[in-house]
């Protein structure tokens, strides 16, 4: 049951799938509006934490029935970061696994207002270079953050997402998290909108949010109703047929004479770019802990990527060993992948399908995406996580500007919010797809330079913030 600041639920009967009214009016005439926040990562948790300042009602649910973290080993650290730790304090860091992100100028500001720029710091970790190498550990290149911060007025930071994540679940008050909520409908009209999930209760509020990542249930259902009204534009109705498998794990705690240049407060990355625009690339990290986050890329053809999109079972290291076997002779500047396989626990090595797709349609009525739903940027300019944090930010400025609950107010709001974040996330698009081309293998020339004919070379890449 949500709590009396919040929407109220209620038992679903099958008996009508439509609004009783009373529910809903006696629900609206509150000030300020509820929002209903479908999914608990980053983007969901941060949007809940700038409500929670705001003092707006708000209630989150997530389909899993735990929050753990899911996403990249993979970076792009033009980064030098003058923060020092001190020995003592990474000796008494607990260890964990999880996966590597990088946080960039674009989002410090309101970081900094939440009071999470110096707390995340106190765990992020100095990433100082970024190595690029051919497939037999052949030096090609580097990016450095030298003069970054003097330039930009910040410094980019690398840190666990598990820290971010933890640290946002933290400032949530638990009643306002509800697990195991997966969400099966949603109808609305000109009184508010109304949830129903699978466990045969739905939720009122003025306001629903899908942040709920690249599979959205709230899309889906957004886009279906949209489509029966021969409203949604023929870009949104598009499969997707293009993408990356990427199998991801982080080792545990590791012995620094077996794999020398991992200790201390630098972090460094390297790229090993594989023969040919068909062979993997793969990337290694090390972080805080003594540990190394690693990940190998592998573009999929159109079938293997729709054979991914639609698997219903759970990636595991058992039923996959072929595809672990497979990577294991790749080199990397601590030995073999299999060295790192080997001294990774099976819980922290798992595979995710990496897509880009930047979607037009964003919101419809009193419903908007944010985050992943709505736009899929390939890692290459590690802004993934970021935008789905910057579209928390302008979704909650608007929500506290909100002066009336009317159906017209609250849809010229999230439109305003999708014309606010859409042509800055286009040109994120571009540059993540720019990047992958390097990254990630789809071509041999960084700006009409063939690499394969430079023994070694400063690369550079633009990135928009």
């Amino acid at each position: 049951m949500a709590s009396d600041d919040g929407p109220r639920a209620y038992t679903y009967s099958t008996d009508t799938n439509s609004f009783i009214q009373t529910e809903i009016l006696s629900h609206v005439s509150d000030r300020p509006p509820h929002v209903l926040i479908i999914g608990a990562g980053i983007g969901g948790l941060l949007l809940g934490n700038l409500l929670e300042i705001a003092k707006i009602p708000y209630q989150i649910f997530e389909r899993s029935k735990e929050i753990k973290p899911v996403g990249m080993c993979f970076v792009v650290p033009f980064i030098v970061y003058d923060y020092t730790r001190k020995e003592e304090e990474e000796e008494e860091e607990e260890e964990e696994g999880g996966s590597v992100m990088c946080l960039t100028e674009n989002i410090f500001p309101a970081l900094e207002q939440l009071g999470l720029y110096d707390e995340l710091q106190k765990f992020s970790h100095l990433a100082y270079l970024y190595n690029f190498y051919s497939d037999d550990m052949k030096k090609i290149g580097n990016i450095s953050g030298k003069g970054y911060k003097k330039s930009i007025g910040y410094s980019r930071f690398l840190l666990r997402r598990s820290d971010l994540l933890r640290t946002l679940l933290n400032r949530t008050p638990p009643e306002k998290i509800h697990l195991g909520k997966r969400l099966l409908s949603y109808v609305q009209n000109n009184e508010g909108v109304k949830a129903r999930f699978n466990n045969n209760t739905t939720y009122l509020g003025d306001i629903l949010i899908g942040a709920d990542g690249g599979h959205s249930a709230v899309r889906q259902l957004m886009y279906k109703e949209l489509e029966a009204r021969d409203k949604l534009p023929e870009a949104d109705k598009q499969k997707s047929t293009k993408g990356f498998s990427n199998i991801v794990g982080a080792t545990s705690t590791l012995d620094t004479d077996r794999f020398p240049g991992i200790v201390g407060p630098k972090s460094e990355a390297s790229l090993m770019v594989g023969s040919s625009p068909t062979s993997p690339n793969w990337s290694t990290i090390s972080v805080a802990g003594n540990q190394i986050c690693w990940n190998v890329i592998s573009q999929l053809d159109v079938a293997s990527f729709e054979a991914k999109q639609f698997r219903t079972t759970e990636w595991s290291v058992e039923s996959n060993q072929h595809a672990l076997d497979e990577i294991k002779h790749l080199k990397t500047p601590y030995g073999t992948m299999g060295d790192l396989i080997d001294a990774t626990p099976n819980d922290r090595i798992t595979s995710i399908l990496l897509e880009d797709r930047l979607y037009e349609t964003w919101t419809h009525g009193r419903v908007a995406l944010i985050g992943d739903a709505c736009h899929k940027l390939l890692p290459s300019t590690g802004q993934g996580a970021v935008n789905a944090l910057l579209d928390a930010v302008i979704l909650a400025n608007n929500l506290y500007d909100l002066g009336s609950l009317s159906y017209n107010s609250i849809k010229g709001m999230l439109r305003d919010y999708r014309e606010q974040r859409y042509q800055n996330v286009k040109e994120l698009y571009t540059s993540s797809q720019l990047n992958a081309m390097v990254q990630f293998g789809h071509v041999r020339k960084i700006a009409n330079i063939d690499l394969e004919d430079h023994d070694e070379i400063s690369l550079s890449m633009c990135i928009h913030a």
